[in-house]
């Protein structure tokens, strides 16, 4: 058969330079098809001899096919052939061989193309009701309406390939609406689906304990994997380059002594199974880095443990990862990679995203190319390094390996004229700020010199990068140079991107903001204003379907804003969506109070009202509470006022900032009279049921600063398209984080307390309605802080 029955033009191009690349020895591929029902991608999985190439185990999905070459041009397969073809083909993955010119190929065995089998919805829907699997597992157990609801309408959005929008109330469970849907769907299709979080404490509840659950009432054994980034990872090639460089140098590092004990013994490879938390620059300079993954041509690719996690992960029909690696794959399979075959993950057609209120948020970030210090270092680390008079990087490579040596010598003195320009740009950068924690990057005559200073720190890294470039060009490798060869060009690819961030900091188009803050050091940033097209064009056009929940991502019982944010106001997808009520009784089992008579948060004597206010309102608890605050400032003043006070009404008092986050909330939970204060992060998350928090208080309404260069842009951006910045962006996003605040309180039916949210403009401006109707039906009461402590009083000891 001619090969182009089989391959598109560009495949055959590749498949040819690949295997005369080579020399003619044997190539494994393997392929994916495209709409045309030709294969249209390939991956160079590995190369051989002329006798034989390695054969594959968990990269290859449903529906690709494994390619390779015969260098004699006799195309019919071997028994070895026969027998991998045989294993392929009952996964439905293809077998062909192909000659050195693929110009003909013989297909062993064809791709397996199946009829999707959609869910049967009224019998999922029954594990959830009365007689049901799950009420035989608990004896308890009490039909949820809206958590059978959802279930529905998971199920009908993946046979119907749209999106729904669910809001899931807390109470609902929602982890078990959409993983029954889930489950049955791979369960009827072999396929595969992704489930995206924002945290890793749901990730660990999905897999710990809602999916063990789930696939025991389903009696299934389809294989569910937490995927977690690279940088959780050990890389064994950087692991002994960083081991022998101890050595080198005759140095000992106790907590480099320690992960080599751990090495030997460990299964994964995981930071999260050491058993102390490594330091931060100890750990950057082993993990894996895809910049710096050397994939194939790695010498310790067989004891690679990203390829471990990557193979348990491709045997898997169940992904549980976080959103920035969802993104980090989508991002590659819009770039070239496809959307059949392995990206970051396996291939896979339906997404859940849980907390999905995080979006937004979560996708800028990923878009957002940073430069800092450590970015810079670590690059010109890998290109030069000299330490104790003995140099590494591929300088030490190419010197002496070229008639152009000339140049090489030049890459010393460039490292160091990079450093030091940076090094002035981040003065220029702290002139600027002055008291300023971040500023936004323009054409103003204050930022002349560090515009300036950016264009020559760009020039720099270009000499750099073209010497490096000019030198391998005339270079001859070898075979055996293969792994030397794609280092170079790792590392090439590096400087590109630190080129590319330079030129987009000095002039980038209107959909970015290019901005810096000081935090430890001075970091710069080029953020999209709006990420709503690249979500529309990376995602929504290319996944069949998606569900996005979480209990926060409507303001009065509209999903506009939210859907506006993230690109799901168009009409040209197929959307639906609906909120799903929480049966827990807030009204029974909650009291909102608000006192009218504090100062306003903007006042002065503000934060010495509300240190008095929030100090009686916990004696009255016995502690038991969670002060969520929107400042740290004002989080330590009032700290420091009552601290004391209460701890000799033995009351424990913690706050965030002194200890790691879960072993914060850890201690907090353990000791019923104490009082955790926090700001940010805390707002979601915290998970304190029973007797642990009976009184939650909310000190301000959680409004972002409007000086923040992303909020400021994108405020401006609602401004010119003739909208209302305030309205449009800031009020309703603090409705949402207000939710998210609020949702801390009553975490199970049994559960019962007080919110005190002691902002009053709730209830003197025109738009703390918006606020209250966006809030669960509770008992509430509005009064002087005196009544509302004595309220709180009577509702927590009637």
């Amino acid at each position: 058969m001619k090969a182009a029955e089989k391959f598109s033009d560009t495949v055959i191009k590749q498949m040819r330079k690949a295997i005369s690349d080579t020399g003619g020895n044997e190539v494994m591929f393997t392929g994916s098809a495209g709409e045309s029902g030709l294969i249209e991608r390939i991956v160079t999985a590995a190369r051989g001899n002329e006798n034989s190439v390695p054969a594959l185990e968990g990269f290859v999905d449903r529906g690709d096919v494994i390619i390779h070459n015969h260098p004699g041009g006799h195309l019919a397969p071997s028994q070895a052939d026969l027998r991998i073809a045989s294993i392929l083909g009952n996964q439905g993955i293809g077998f062909y061989i192909v000659d050195n010119e693929v110009s003909e190929v013989y297909a062993v065995a064809e791709t397996v193309s199946e009829k999707t089998v959609l869910l049967d919805i009224n019998e999922a829907k029954s594990h959830l009701e009365p007689g049901g699997t799950l009420s035989k597992i608990f004896d308890k157990y009490e039909v949820r309406e809206s958590q059978v609801d959802m279930l529905c309408d998971v199920a009908d959005a993946m046979n119907t390939e749209k999106i729904i929008i669910a809001e899931a109330g807390t109470g609902v469970g929602k982890s078990f609406a959409y993983l029954l849907p889930a489950f049955k769907w791979v369960m009827n299709n072999n396929d595969r689906v992704v489930i995206s979080t924002g945290t890793i404490n749901l990730q660990h509840q999905l897999i710990e304990k809602d999916i063990p659950l789930v696939k025991r009432m389903l009696n299934t054994d389809k294989k569910a994997a937490l995927v977690k980034g690279r940088g959780n990872y050990v890389c064994m090639r950087k692991y002994f380059e960083k081991l022998n460089e101890s050595s080198l140098f005759n140095e000992t590092n106790k907590e480099l002594m320690q992960i080599k004990e751990w090495i030997e013994v460990t299964d994964t490879g995981d930071k999260s199974d050491l058993n102390f938390l490594p330091e931060h620059s100890l750990w950057g300079d082993i993990a894996s880095e895809s910049d710096y993954c050397l994939g194939l041509h790695c010498p310790y690719r067989e004891k690679c443990f990203v390829i471990k996690s990557r193979k348990r992960a491709a045997s898997a029909h169940i992904l549980v990862v976080n959103h920035h690696i969802l993104f980090s794959d989508v991002s590659a399979r819009s770039a070239g990679a496809g959307f059949n075959g392995t990206a970051v993950l396996p291939g896979f057609s339906r997404i859940i995203f849980d907390e999905a209120h995080n979006i937004e948020n979560a996708a800028t970030s990923f878009y957002s190319p940073t430069l800092s210090r450590g970015l810079l270092y670590k690059t010109l680390k890998k290109v030069y390094r000299r330490k104790r008079g003995r140099v590494s990087g591929i300088y030490a490579n190419l010197k002496g390996s070229s008639d152009q040596d000339d140049k090489v010598e030049e890459i010393p003195t460039l490292t160091a004229e990079v450093l030091s320009e940076y090094d002035l740009l981040e003065k220029d950068a702290e002139e600027i700020l002055q008291e300023s924690y971040n500023t936004r990057i323009s054409h103003e005559e204050r930022f002349d010199n560090l515009l300036s200073r950016t264009a020559s720190l760009k020039n720099f890294l270009s000499k750099i990068y073209m010497i490096i470039d000019d030198v391998t060009q005339g270079m001859d490798f070898t075979p055996e140079d293969d792994a030397k060869v794609y280092e170079i060009l790792l590392i090439k690819n590096k400087l590109q991107g630190l080129i590319s961030t330079c030129e987009k900091l000095i002039d980038t188009d209107d959909n970015y903001v290019p901005w810096f803050e000081k935090s430890k050091r001075i970091i710069f940033y080029i953020t999209p204003v709006d990420i709503s097209k690249i979500l529309q064009e990376t995602l929504y056009s290319k996944i069949k379907s998606i569900v996005f929940t979480s209990a926060t991502l409507s303001i009065s019982s509209k999903f506009s804003f939210w859907k506006n944010r993230v690109g799901l106001d168009s009409d040209i997808f197929s959307i639906y969506e609906n909120i799903y009520k929480s049966p827990f009784d807030y009204e029974k089992n909650v009291l909102l109070g608000i006192p009218h008579d504090l100062p306003e948060p903007a006042s002065e004597e503000y934060t010495d009202k509300l240190s008095e206010f929030i100090y009686d309102s916990l004696l009255i608890s016995e502690g038991k509470g969670l002060v969520l605050f929107t400042s740290y400032s004002m989080l330590m003043t009032v700290y420091n006022s009552i601290k004391e006070r209460l701890l000799e009404k033995s009351i424990m008092v913690y706050r965030q900032g002194e200890d790691d986050r879960s072993r914060l909330l850890k201690s907090f939970n353990s000791e019923k009279n104490s009082v955790l204060m926090a700001t940010d992060s805390f707002w979601e998350g915290v998970d304190s049921p029973g007797e642990t928090l009976k009184n939650l208080i909310i000190c301000r309404l959680p409004f972002r600063v409007p000086s923040d260069p992303v909020i400021k842009a994108r405020m401006d951006r609602i401004s010119e398209k003739g909208g209302n910045p305030f309205m449009d962006y800031s009020l309703p996003e603090a409705v949402i984080k207000l939710k998210q605040g609020f949702g801390r309180l009553m975490r199970t039916k049994n559960d019962r307390g007080v919110v005190l949210i002691t902002d009053n403009r709730i209830l003197k401006k025109q738009y703390g309605s918006i606020f209250l109707r966006s809030l669960p039906e509770s008992s509430r009461y509005f009064g002087t802080a005196e009544s509302v402590q004595e309220k709180t009083e009577d509702f927590l000891y009637s």
